[in-house]
């Protein structure tokens, strides 16, 4: 295989899995703005056209169909989304046409074949050259659109017929994360660990907006489940990273206390400092109940029939904020 065809073939690999990374999502889906700066799929795969259009089109001297949202006078980010009118399927044909246009250029001339990029300092490149630099320009992006389709619906991998990832199940990916996320944990805070409470969901984040914001200062958790997940119980001293819905740390607390009574030892101080809002302790035994005994804890105990009474062990845990981050 000659260097042309090599570079044709990394170039066609990538395209097809660009594509791959836009088959299957909703209008929304494929809009949605997923950082800061906007990066949305549909966005990226309208914006990789324009490059092929550019890089193998204009600077060879022969140029595609007139884009009219990008170039001079454009809006600014015009070529990064597809407004109300452009559907995936049109961006889809307009990706497959730029590609076509493209290919004939590469059909058409040698790797040698000069060419002039107009939007570059240095204008003067080669075929050769440009090929290089769209394998990178789209590897880039591809790499994009491999985080942005993982954080709507989960789809990960290279391409459908070749995930290019190690098997593994739900369960086995999730351990690894949370094996990542210990030991990155360790790396900026030695000694401290992971504070997860609840589910990720509203709930959590509920709960550690209060202790952010100084309105809880103890909570309660099973002791059942340190006990099935192996866990060890928090000690006084300990610090704990506050880890939210999206998995980043928001804030680091310092247990104060540690105790273990039954259901029904749960003090009045304790429930007002879980502040959450309980005026008795009976609201909240009555909302810690119908947590623990949910479909989802029941699921994390690997018991469908879990039930709590008033000899169920729980462990009560007093901290203060450290730090928000």
């Amino acid at each position: 295989m000659d260097d042309k065809a090599m570079l044709k073939t990394y170039l066609d690999s990538l395209r097809s899995a660009v594509l791959w990374k836009l088959e299957g999502l909703d209008e929304w889906q494929a809009r949605w703005p997923m950082t800061s700066t906007g990066s949305n799929v549909l966005g990226i795969v309208k914006h990789l056209a324009a490059m092929e259009y550019g890089y193998l089109g204009t600077v060879f001297a022969r140029p595609g169909e007139e884009l009219p949202w990008i170039g001079p006078g454009a809006e600014p980010n015009a070529d990064m989304w597809a407004t109300g009118e452009e559907s995936i399927e049109d961006v889809v044909l307009l990706y497959r046409r730029a590609v076509a246009h493209a290919d004939a250029t590469i059909d058409a001339l040698d790797l040698e074949a000069p060419g002039s990029v107009p939007w570059w300092p240095q204008p003067d490149v080669t075929l050769h050259r440009i090929l290089v630099h769209l394998v990178v320009e789209i590897a880039r992006h591809a790499g994009h659109l491999d985080i942005l389709r993982e954080q709507l619906d989960g789809r990960v991998g290279l391409r459908e017929a070749n995930p290019n990832l190690p098997f593994g199940d739900d369960a086995s990916w999730a351990d690894h994360v949370d094996r990542l996320r210990d030991v990155a944990i360790e790396a900026q805070w030695p000694g401290a660990r992971a504070g997860l409470y609840a589910f990720p969901g509203p709930l959590r984040d509920t709960l550690l907006a209060a202790i952010i914001s100084g309105t809880k200062s103890s909570t309660s958790a099973l002791l059942e489940g340190y006990r099935t997940d192996g866990e060890p119980l928090p000690v006084v001293g300990e610090r704990e990273v506050l880890i939210s819905s999206t998995g980043l740390p928001v804030g680091i607390t310092e247990t104060t206390e540690v105790r273990v009574v039954s259901l029904d030892e749960v003090d009045l101080d304790h429930a007002l400092d879980e502040g959450e809002g309980f005026r008795d302790v009976a609201e909240w035994r009555e909302a810690h109940e119908r947590f623990w005994t949910s479909d989802d804890v029941r699921a994390e105990l690997d018991d469908p029939n879990f039930t709590v009474n008033d000899d169920t062990q729980v462990v009560l845990q007093r901290f203060a904020l450290v730090k928000k981050l």
